[in-house]
This record gives C-alpha cells, sequence and structure tokens, in this order.
C-alpha cells in the first residue's frame, strides 16, 4: 500500500471523535486532506514513485527513494504557566543597551530576533544591542528554549520591558526640557510615522 495512504487515514477527521487529540484539543479548519492532496498532485508524486520503483528494480548498487511526510508539531507548553518569559533591558549613557531574556541561543538566531523588538521599540538600529546570555541572577525562573514559542515570549517580554523604559525616558525628556510628553518625537508605546531613524 502507498505510503501516503497509510499516512492520510491516519490523519485526524472532521467529527468526533478523530478531530481531537491526545491532549483533548478539537481540530477546526482541517485542511491537511485537501493540502496533501493538492501537494502529491503539484509534485507530480505518483509519477516519481514509478520512476523510482523501475529505477531500483534496473539497479543493483544504488537505491533512490521518495517519502512525503506530513508533521503535526504543537505551539506552546500544555501547563499555562510555562508560557511566560522575562527581559530585562538596561540603557547605558553612550546610547548601548544590554538586554537579557530567558531564551537560549543555540544557532536558531533567537538573540537576533528578540534584539529587533526592543530596537524598534526604543528606535535604534541593533548593532546598539548587545545580548546577555540567559542566567538566573538577570532573568529568574525562565521557561524552557522549546515547543516553538522562545522568540515570542521572550520577544513580547523584551516589548515590554522597552516600553517601559520609553514611557521613562519621555517623562524624563519632558520635564528636562520643560515640554509636553505628547509633542515629543515618541508616543509611549507606539511609534509616530516617520519619528523612527536609525543610526550606528
Amino acid at each position: 500500500m502507498d505510503a501516503v495512504q497509510v499516512q492520510k487515514r491516519h490523519y485526524y477527521g472532521d467529527l468526533a471523535p478523530r478531530n481531537r487529540t491526545l491532549y483533548g484539543t478539537v481540530f477546526k479548519d482541517n485542511i491537511l486532506p485537501r493540502l496533501t492532496d493538492e501537494l502529491v498532485q503539484s509534485c507530480d508524486y505518483h509519477t516519481r514513485v514509478g520512476l523510482i520503483d523501475r529505477f531500483n528494480s534496473e539497479s543493483r548498487v544504488i537505491k533512490k527513494g521518495i517519502a512525503f511526510v506530513p508533521v503535526k508539531f504543537g505551539l506552546c507548553f500544555t501547563q499555562t504557566h510555562l508560557n511566560q518569559a522575562g527581559a530585562l533591558i538596561h540603557i547605558f549613557t553612550d546610547g548601548s543597551v544590554l538586554l537579557s531574556h530567558g531564551g537560549t541561543e543555540m544557532g536558531q538566531g533567537l538573540h537576533d530576533k528578540v534584539a529587533h523588538v526592543p530596537a524598534h521599540e526604543l528606535c535604534i538600529s541593533t548593532d546598539r544591542i548587545r545580548t546577555a546570555a540567559v542566567h538566573s541572577t538577570r532573568v529568574a525562573n525562565t521557561s524552557p528554549t522549546a515547543a516553538s514559542t522562545s522568540s515570542d515570549l521572550n520577544g513580547r517580554a523584551a516589548v515590554n520591558a522597552a516600553r517601559v523604559l520609553k514611557q521613562r525616558l519621555l517623562e524624563f525628556a519632558a520635564q528636562a526640557y520643560q515640554q509636553d510628553p505628547g509633542s515629543l518625537p515618541l508616543e509611549s508605546g507606539q511609534l509616530r510615522a516617520g519619528a523612527c531613524r536609525f543610526r550606528s
């Protein structure tokens, strides 16, 4: 039996009980069967399987294969308290920023992704931000770097930290220059159009 047909027989369905995961999540808008048919047709899967079978029958040493692999991968943790993060931002008088967050960089580019968020919020270029390695003395009780959540969770924590600091800077600047905070080029929690100019 063709492997794709076996896989399709094990897909979630649209009706109970085949529309419910082991953890009790109910599938909605299940497009995988339709998507499978479209992909199998667009990549000419069955023709290629036939060519590979013929090649393998004629070749004693070299063998070829083909696979169509649907994957189910859950996003986030089932324990709600694990879906949290923390970030600590230091802004120094020379304009540099030190960012600490709860995610572990292991080659997936997490530090770069998280650094872009406060850079945008503070209207600075990312080369002004240095990200410190995760350490419990800076950001405690961190969640695991897993389940495809680290960019979202730690990025959002970095946004919150940057907005708090930006609000404090706005209040300081308004007082120091005797200006209305609303007249300054950055508003708390959002960027005015055209106000952000990236500088090295």
